[in-house]
């Protein structure tokens, strides 16, 4: 899975975000159909967004994230965003989020953006190990996690609130395992 060149694929590039997002950004963010996937419950104004924009430093180390534009390489057309958050220096792990646009998805962009970030947090941030959290029933994201090198693991029971029921999610991992990671459990000691 190594390149020379970060964040770049044969079809999408993963930049920093741009003065110029803010109203791609405001779409997606305000798009309360895909809410109850993350852990957004109001919708983001104008003023707060470009505010985000400007004093956005896309410095992992400070923020404990960094969000990234997925972009075509043909023509730059925004086709989604994707996260690294809650970053944890201490124990080299960070949770994955991406989004693709709707009229993008099923063509391999969010495979490529997700391997693209992976390599990324592995091989240049030197993390441990990355998570996701999909919700049960999201079976295009599960499916895409687990191609990609993520390994499914736990249930969280009644993890999201869905309108007015509470749906499982799923949480699954991508351990970077190397000749000196040891692969010991210490089950029941």
């Amino acid at each position: 899975m190594t390149s020379t060149r970060y964040l770049q694929r044969e079809h999408i590039t993963l930049r920093a975000v741009e003065p110029d997002d803010l109203d791609y950004l405001y779409l997606i963010e305000n798009d309360s159909s895909v809410w109850y996937e993350g852990a957004t419950v109001a919708p983001y104004s104008r003023a707060l967004l470009h505010q985000y924009i400007d004093q956005y430093t896309s410095d992992i180390y400070r923020d404990r994230q960094l969000r990234l534009i997925v972009t075509l390489n043909t023509t730059g057309a925004r086709v989604g965003i994707a996260d690294l958050y809650e970053y944890d220096p201490t124990h080299n792990r960070a949770g994955v989020g991406l989004y693709i646009n709707p009229e993008y998805r099923r063509q391999g962009y969010g495979r490529e953006s997700l391997n693209a970030l992976c390599e990324y947090a592995f091989d240049l941030l030197h993390m441990h190990q990355l998570y996701a959290i999909a919700r049960i029933g999201n079976k295009a994201s599960i499916s895409l996690f687990t191609a990609c090198g993520f390994n499914r693991h736990n249930i969280l029971h009644e993890w999201i609130r869905e309108h007015d029921h509470y749906t499982d999610a799923l949480i699954m991992q991508y351990i970077r395992r190397t000749s000196s990671t040891p692969n010991i459990s210490h089950q029941d000691e």
